[in-house]
């Protein structure tokens, strides 16, 4: 789609395209610059249309980022299981987070509360990434405000989601969080770095996998990823 080029492209391309054209009415003379006029008003034209529709589109998913953001920060319920989540996180070494992946292994009130709030906070930011695919929210202006945590859950929870995949027999679930903690830490750039090539060939393996609809494979080099 064409709003989707850059700004410099959206310039740059028309005024190209404006001077072979005049380069081409010179050398025809007279008889062309009718048409060629003519053809240059409709280029400058859908220009300032693209221009016009890039920028309104930038508007509407600036304003539902803001949006979501205060939304966020006023859902209760995501921030008491924020907290259940990070106690998790915490008390990993003594609970591994992909046990809370097999509900037939979730007997207290204490682990169905964390896999409950495991799964809201998961949830949310499924659907926020979905949305960041349809370019609904500005992708870039949640990566600026939320991009360590969501980045943490994606490395905490990798496994978790994994054995999710795997029990459910559905490797979708979780898929555009995965998206989106993979393009942004791509984006952050913040592991090791002779870790990070080989690392990135495989997440990039496991999900091409999931494209085809085919779960990963249970024993994989992911377990060994490495975050400062």
């Amino acid at each position: 789609m064409i709003t989707k080029l850059p700004y410099k492209l959206i310039f740059v391309l028309p005024s190209i395209l404006i001077v072979l054209l005049i380069i081409y009415a010179n050398n025809k003379g007279p008889i062309v610059y009718a048409p060629i006029g003519v053809m240059i008003s409709a280029i400058a034209a859908l220009t300032a249309a693209t221009v016009t529709i890039k920028s309104n589109r930038h508007t509407f998913m600036q304003t539902n980022s803001l949006a979501y953001r205060q939304s966020l920060q006023e859902d209760e319920q995501y921030n008491l299981s924020l907290r259940k989540v990070k106690e998790a996180i915490i008390n990993r070494f003594e609970t591994p987070i992909e046990k809370y992946a097999d509900e037939s292994k979730i007997i207290t009130k204490d682990e169905k509360e964390t896999l409950f709030a495991i799964r809201y906070v998961l949830n949310t930011w499924e659907q926020t990434a979905l949305s960041c695919r349809h370019h609904l929210y500005d992708e870039y202006h949640l990566y600026q405000s939320h991009k360590t945590m969501v980045i943490e859950l994606g490395i905490y929870f990798r496994q978790f989601i994994h054995e999710t995949q795997l029990i459910r027999n559905n490797p979708d679930i979780f898929n555009n969080f995965t998206w989106l903690v993979l393009h942004w830490t791509i984006r952050r750039d913040d592991f090791v770095s002779t870790q990070t090539k080989k690392e990135l060939v495989m997440v990039y393996k496991q999900l091409n996998s999931v494209k085809a609809g085919k779960l990963p494979k249970r024993h994989h080099k992911l377990k060994k990823f490495r975050y400062k």
